[in-house]
């Protein structure tokens, strides 16, 4: 009975471990390091930011979806000056930023654009 329920235990820790689920993010991704994970989708709702001392890791294979509008309204990822942001995808689990309709099939077609706000990044870089 014992090895039963221990086997139940770390089943359950498992499936935990591997669920998808969808997160809504507004206003700020949290402070101190934050992480993404692939097995999440995340919605942007709002002006989400990377605020100055938060370090935003966005795993492989991550989608992040942008709610739609327009003007002030637009949703977007902004990384404040002194934020950081981590991605780093690959070809075989790219990390997607699109908007929240794109049923990621490769139905959309490249001339829809401007359904959301973008990545918007911050910085002290000089100009020339």
């Amino acid at each position: 009975m014992k090895t039963k329920i221990t086997l139940l235990f770390f089943l359950m820790i498992n499936l935990t471990l591997f669920a998808q689920g969808d997160v809504t993010v507004t206003d700020n991704v949290g402070s101190g390091d934050v992480y993404w994970t692939a097995n999440n989708t995340y919605h942007l709702d709002g002006s989400v930011f990377v605020n100055a001392g938060t370090t935003l890791y966005i795993e492989a294979g991550t989608v992040i979806k942008g709610m739609s509008g327009v003007g002030e309204e637009s949703s977007y990822l902004c990384v404040a000056r002194d934020g950081m942001i981590m991605a780093e995808g690959t070809s075989d689990a790219p990390i997607i930023f699109t908007f929240e309709a794109d049923p990621l099939d490769g139905s959309t077609p490249v001339t829809t654009r401007g359904q959301w706000g973008g990545l918007i990044v911050l910085g002290n870089a000089s100009l020339n």
